[in-house]
């Protein structure tokens, strides 16, 4: 919103999936044919710029008291160009969140703990003086004195701000799993150990193995963790399952169009549009053809990435199985706001 990046947007672009993993030049794989290669260059930058927005939006809010989309008055019921009133217990909230997730992505970026307290000195984190007590005090180099304020904020479900933590104390193992098991997001884990893949193989692994009878059923859910494990034998199986779903629904919509446009021609009508001359000649494509296509990034991004399946254009992948890959994959369903 408002030409800023949000992880909520570009996560729908699938940046987890198709950018990070096994395979990435100069770590250790999973599989050197079929682990999937990481782009370390591009998904560094949209760190970067998810963090500079990160800290755009907590200045913002500092300055007009709006969330990034939000417009004055409009989601208070108030006049149009009001200022927004909120409880104060609900102003510490998201002052709180928005710091949080401030100091979340400049710790993915890499940020060292020195940059961090540059940062806090230029007032952009002011808005938390516990957090600049934090980074100020003389043992804040100490990785263990970090791991238990980490521990403290996961008590206090300050999710974002405890991976932060962990990451400035080089604790990845422990970040790692808050994202799995708090923030419920697999794609952010993905970004998060992008340069360690050692570790987010094992719980993606466990992931599998709490697969639900419905979510084992579903070819495309199988397809993209079986790729990141590396397990081959399970990417070929799912892939193939994935081509005969697409290959089906492609064929089941082919023949419920031609019948719409035979009884519309029955009816006198001519041809509906969408009928039988509006079908695709082209026959359906497994979501793996060896040169995947670009997947278009938000509007509010600008731009698309140069690995991906566009989902957003193009239905004849199985929308049904996208939609719920979706929902269990890519953090929609049961994810911490």
């Amino acid at each position: 919103a408002d030409g800023r990046w949000s992880w909520p947007q570009v996560r729908r672009a699938g940046i987890g999936w198709w950018l990070c993993g096994a395979g990435i030049t100069g770590v250790a794989t999973h599989s050197a044919r079929h682990a999937p290669t990481g782009d370390l260059e591009l998904t560094d930058r949209i760190v970067t710029k998810l963090a500079q927005s990160a800290v755009a939006a907590l200045r913002a809010y500092d300055k007009t008291g709006l969330l990034p989309g939000e417009k004055p008055g409009a989601a208070f019921g108030m006049a149009p160009g009001a200022l927004a009133v909120r409880d104060p217990g609900e102003e510490a909230r998201i002052k709180r969140q928005l710091t949080d997730e401030a100091v979340f992505w400049y710790a993915l970026m890499g940020t060292t703990l020195a940059k961090l307290r540059a940062l806090v000195k230029t007032g952009a984190l002011s808005s938390e003086p516990a957090l600049h007590h934090l980074l100020e005090h003389e043992r804040s180099g100490e990785p263990e004195f970090m791991r238990k304020n980490a521990f403290r904020l996961l008590q206090l479900h300050r999710y974002h701000l405890a991976v932060a933590l962990f990451v400035l104390s080089d604790c990845f193992e422990e970040a790692a799993r808050i994202v799995v098991s708090r923030l419920q997001d697999l794609q952010l884990l993905l970004v998060l150990l992008r340069r360690r893949p050692d570790f987010s193989g094992p719980l993606l692994r466990d992931r599998i193995s709490e697969l639900s009878a419905e979510e084992r059923a579903d070819p495309w859910l199988r397809l993209l963790l079986a790729w990141h494990t590396g397990d081959e034998a399970a990417t070929s199986s799912a892939l193939a399952d994935a081509t005969r779903a697409a290959a089906a629904k492609a064929a089941s919509e082919a023949i419920a169009t031609a019948e719409a446009a035979s009884e519309a021609i029955a009816a006198g009508g001519g041809v509906a549009a969408g009928s039988a001359e509006s079908i695709p000649q082209d026959a359906p494509l497994p979501l793996f053809d060896g040169a995947l296509r670009p997947v278009p990034l938000p509007a509010a991004c600008g731009g698309s990435l140069p690995l991906g399946l566009d989902v957003a254009e193009d239905d004849r992948f199985g929308r049904a199985g996208l939609d719920r890959v979706s929902a269990i994959l890519l953090g929609t369903a049961g994810a911490t706001a």
